[in-house]
Protein backbone atom coordinates (compact mmCIF):
# COMPACT_ATOMS: atom_id res chain seq x y z
CA UNK A 1 0.00 0.00 0.00
CA UNK A 2 2.59 2.50 0.69
CA UNK A 3 4.29 1.14 -2.69
CA UNK A 4 1.47 2.45 -4.20
CA UNK A 5 1.03 5.58 -2.58
CA UNK A 6 4.70 6.48 -3.35
CA UNK A 7 3.95 5.77 -7.21
CA UNK A 8 0.45 7.59 -7.17
CA UNK A 9 2.25 10.69 -5.28
CA UNK A 10 5.47 10.63 -8.14
CA UNK A 11 3.05 10.80 -10.79
CA UNK A 12 1.02 13.48 -9.66
CA UNK A 13 4.21 14.94 -8.92
CA UNK A 14 5.22 14.84 -12.23
CA UNK A 15 7.41 11.67 -12.63
CA UNK A 16 5.89 8.86 -14.44
CA UNK A 17 8.94 7.07 -13.09
CA UNK A 18 9.26 5.85 -9.52
CA UNK A 19 10.67 8.92 -7.36
CA UNK A 20 14.06 9.31 -6.55
CA UNK A 21 15.19 7.00 -3.25
CA UNK A 22 15.61 8.97 0.22
CA UNK A 23 19.55 8.18 0.19
CA UNK A 24 19.69 9.63 -3.19
CA UNK A 25 22.09 12.41 -2.51
CA UNK A 26 20.30 14.90 -5.16
CA UNK A 27 17.65 14.47 -2.74
CA UNK A 28 19.44 14.78 0.71
CA UNK A 29 21.26 17.32 -0.58
CA UNK A 30 18.02 19.10 -1.14
CA UNK A 31 16.58 18.42 1.60
CA UNK A 32 19.39 20.06 3.69
CA UNK A 33 19.82 23.12 1.31
CA UNK A 34 16.61 24.10 1.79
CA UNK A 35 15.18 23.07 5.00
CA UNK A 36 12.91 20.27 3.32
CA UNK A 37 11.42 17.35 4.23
CA UNK A 38 12.73 14.31 2.37
CA UNK A 39 9.39 13.23 0.83
CA UNK A 40 9.46 17.00 -0.19
CA UNK A 41 12.53 17.14 -1.48
CA UNK A 42 11.72 13.82 -3.48
CA UNK A 43 9.13 15.09 -5.00
CA UNK A 44 10.32 18.44 -5.90
CA UNK A 45 13.60 16.57 -7.62
CA UNK A 46 11.07 14.07 -9.00
CA UNK A 47 10.06 17.60 -11.29
CA UNK A 48 13.37 17.80 -12.84
CA UNK A 49 13.31 15.21 -16.08
CA UNK A 50 9.48 15.92 -16.81
CA UNK A 51 10.54 19.43 -16.67
CA UNK A 52 13.58 19.06 -19.19
CA UNK A 53 11.40 17.59 -21.45
CA UNK A 54 8.96 20.00 -21.16
CA UNK A 55 11.52 23.25 -22.22
CA UNK A 56 12.56 20.77 -25.48
CA UNK A 57 8.99 20.90 -26.26
CA UNK A 58 8.72 24.45 -25.83
CA UNK A 59 11.78 25.58 -27.50
CA UNK A 60 9.87 24.10 -30.98
CA UNK A 61 6.51 25.21 -30.11
CA UNK A 62 7.13 28.77 -29.20
CA UNK A 63 10.13 29.61 -31.08
CA UNK A 64 11.81 32.96 -30.54
CA UNK A 65 9.40 33.35 -27.75
CA UNK A 66 10.62 30.63 -25.42
CA UNK A 67 12.73 32.67 -23.15
CA UNK A 68 14.03 29.65 -21.11
CA UNK A 69 13.05 27.37 -18.22
CA UNK A 70 14.21 27.03 -14.73
CA UNK A 71 13.04 25.77 -11.10
CA UNK A 72 12.51 28.68 -8.41
CA UNK A 73 13.58 26.78 -5.11
CA UNK A 74 12.39 30.26 -3.28
CA UNK A 75 8.95 29.75 -4.50
CA UNK A 76 8.49 26.29 -3.78
CA UNK A 77 10.23 24.72 -6.33
CA UNK A 78 7.70 25.96 -9.43
CA UNK A 79 8.60 25.55 -12.74
CA UNK A 80 9.14 28.80 -14.44
CA UNK A 81 8.78 29.14 -18.08
CA UNK A 82 10.35 32.73 -19.64
CA UNK A 83 7.99 33.88 -22.61
CA UNK A 84 8.93 37.28 -24.31
CA UNK A 85 5.95 39.38 -23.83
CA UNK A 86 3.60 39.99 -24.01
CA UNK A 87 2.43 36.54 -22.64
CA UNK A 88 -0.67 35.87 -24.68
CA UNK A 89 -4.03 33.94 -23.59
CA UNK A 90 -2.66 31.59 -27.02
CA UNK A 91 0.86 31.05 -25.09
CA UNK A 92 -0.64 30.43 -21.68
CA UNK A 93 -3.20 27.63 -23.21
CA UNK A 94 -0.04 26.00 -25.35
CA UNK A 95 2.31 26.00 -22.02
CA UNK A 96 -0.63 24.92 -19.76
CA UNK A 97 -1.34 21.96 -22.66
CA UNK A 98 2.37 20.70 -22.68
CA UNK A 99 3.09 21.02 -19.11
CA UNK A 100 -0.17 18.65 -18.64
CA UNK A 101 0.94 16.57 -20.60
CA UNK A 102 4.36 15.91 -18.86
CA UNK A 103 2.79 16.14 -16.15
CA UNK A 104 3.51 19.35 -14.25
CA UNK A 105 -0.09 21.20 -14.55
CA UNK A 106 -0.44 23.43 -11.57
CA UNK A 107 3.36 23.97 -10.96
CA UNK A 108 4.21 26.14 -13.97
CA UNK A 109 4.36 29.76 -14.04
CA UNK A 110 4.48 31.87 -16.71
CA UNK A 111 7.38 35.13 -16.45
CA UNK A 112 7.31 37.80 -18.99
CA UNK A 113 10.87 38.04 -20.21
CA UNK A 114 12.57 40.54 -22.76
CA UNK A 115 14.64 38.23 -24.58
CA UNK A 116 14.17 34.98 -26.05
CA UNK A 117 16.49 31.52 -25.10
CA UNK A 118 17.66 32.21 -28.67
CA UNK A 119 18.72 35.57 -28.32
CA UNK A 120 20.38 34.77 -24.96
CA UNK A 121 22.64 31.91 -26.43
CA UNK A 122 23.34 34.02 -29.23
CA UNK A 123 24.75 36.51 -27.02
CA UNK A 124 26.48 34.08 -24.42
CA UNK A 125 28.58 32.71 -27.59
CA UNK A 126 29.62 36.07 -28.53
CA UNK A 127 30.53 37.24 -24.95
CA UNK A 128 32.97 33.51 -24.65
CA UNK A 129 34.77 34.51 -28.48
CA UNK A 130 35.15 37.99 -26.83
CA UNK A 131 36.61 36.69 -24.01
CA UNK A 132 38.79 33.82 -26.03
CA UNK A 133 39.89 37.00 -27.94
CA UNK A 134 40.43 39.48 -24.89
CA UNK A 135 42.88 36.21 -23.63
CA UNK A 136 44.69 35.88 -26.31
CA UNK A 137 45.43 39.72 -26.79
CA UNK A 138 46.63 39.47 -23.17
CA UNK A 139 49.51 37.73 -22.32
CA UNK A 140 49.37 36.63 -18.83
CA UNK A 141 51.34 38.63 -16.40
CA UNK A 142 54.23 36.78 -14.25
CA UNK A 143 54.36 38.15 -10.92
Amino acid sequence: MAEQAAQLSASQAGSGSLPPLPGDPAVTSLAADYHLSIQEAQRRIGWQEPANQLGEELTVALGERFGGLWIDPDDGGRVKVGVVAPVTAAVAAEVDGLAAKRQLGGIVDLVPVRYGYAWLEAANAWIGKAADAARVASPPTTG
